[in-house]
């Protein structure tokens, strides 16, 4: 068995597998363009025989925008193994020529997001990171401001949206060319609320098969998102039915107004984790660890040695914004566990 990082012009052994699995509604270059298109970030890593590609996943290398600075995450997602293979270690293989890469692409961590927690778990994945989930039941719609010039999105307003994007705290960076891709994926409603005809701000709703009852990305003006939310709201249950599944908001858990707002509703918000994250550069997390304490690298790595890589990782990423660790390690060094990086978050389109 053969183990590659494909290339754009070998991936279709891997892109057949997947598809034959997963069973996706849309084409997963559709779906995935940051993964499977050409031009864009993302490689496919595939086991293969002399038949066919027996295991296959996606990893893309992204960079998150945090305040004050960046982490650069290997997302990882699509993993099959054929299930005439299945039961061989064809996934662990692949996973870990996946962490190797990212290490190489100069990657701190790999992150994704699972169905099966405990086969990532027992590879030395843990929850990192936190979400806000925010419940907005039917009766909770009308408490929230009416947007004006609201519309769906067309083409001549991918500019303005892309400069709403980039003016969020907290993100992954994309460039142009990848905002033009991630707003031409299926399944995406996309309102925008405007001003003289231009964007003021954007809220999307749905993505492909996932998050069809989910506003996962907003930008843009407080009171024109929130009003946005009511109106993907108002359709969303005028279309479904008031006893449909409940809609729901994700936001950051950083302190901005639209999440303030949304969880002053009392609509029983709650933290989720980001993901599921491992650290796969150890000096990079202590060299982040050193610069965030105002320590040298030697004294990190010196008082630090006791510390696992996966405690290491949830000072950094802390699950739920709550890492004992980052008490424990901001003791170590002398600091306070606020200095180290806070709030990665990736927007619904961010994911594979």
């Amino acid at each position: 068995m053969n183990t590659t990082l494909a290339l754009r012009a070998g991936i279709e052994p891997a892109l057949a597998l997947m598809e034959r699995v997963l069973h996706p509604v849309h084409p997963l270059a559709e779906a995935y363009p940051l993964a499977f298109q050409e031009g864009f970030p993302g490689k496919v890593v595939q086991l293969a025989d002399d038949q066919a590609a027996r295991c296959a996943l996606a990893v893309v290398p992204r960079v998150f925008v945090l305040p004050g600075g960046a982490i650069k995450l290997g997302l990882i997602g699509s993993v099959v193994t054929d299930p005439a293979f299945r039961q061989q270690g064809l996934a662990s293989q692949a996973l870990a020529a996946a962490e190797e890469y990212a290490r190489r692409e100069g990657c701190l961590a790999t992150l994704l997001w699972a169905d099966d927690a405990g086969f990532y778990l027992a590879r030395g994945y843990r929850a990192v990171g936190v979400e806000v989930d925010i419940p907005l039941p039917p009766e909770a719609l009308n408490r929230l401001p009416v947007a004006q010039g609201v519309r769906e999105f067309e083409a001549r307003d991918l500019r303005l949206m892309h400069v709403l994007h980039v003016s969020q705290p907290v993100r992954v960076h994309r460039s142009l060319d990848e905002t033009r891709a991630l707003l031409a994926v299926p399944g995406c409603r996309i309102l925008v609320a405007t001003r003289d005809d231009l964007p003021i701000a954007y809220a999307i709703l749905g993505r492909g098969e996932d998050l069809g009852h989910v506003i996962h990305e907003w930008a843009g003006e407080a009171q024109a998102v929130l009003g946005l939310i009511r109106a993907h709201g108002e359709r969303y249950y005028a279309e479904r039915g008031a006893q449909s599944q409940c809609l729901f908001v994700i936001a950051p858990e950083f302190p901005q107004p639209v999440t303030q707002t949304l969880c002053d509703l009392d609509t029983q918000a709650r933290r989720g984790v980001l993901g599921f994250g491992k650290l796969v550069d150890r000096r990079q997390a202590l060299e982040r660890i050193a610069a965030a304490m105002n320590c040298d690298l030697n004294t990190a790595q010196d008082r630090l040695q006791g510390f696992s890589d996966r405690e290491l990782l949830e000072a950094l990423l802390p699950p739920r914004a709550e890492s004992q660790n980052a008490i424990h390690i901001a003791r170590a060094l002398g600091g306070a566990p606020n200095q180290l990086p806070r709030f990665p978050f990736a927007w619904g389109l961010d994911s594979i």
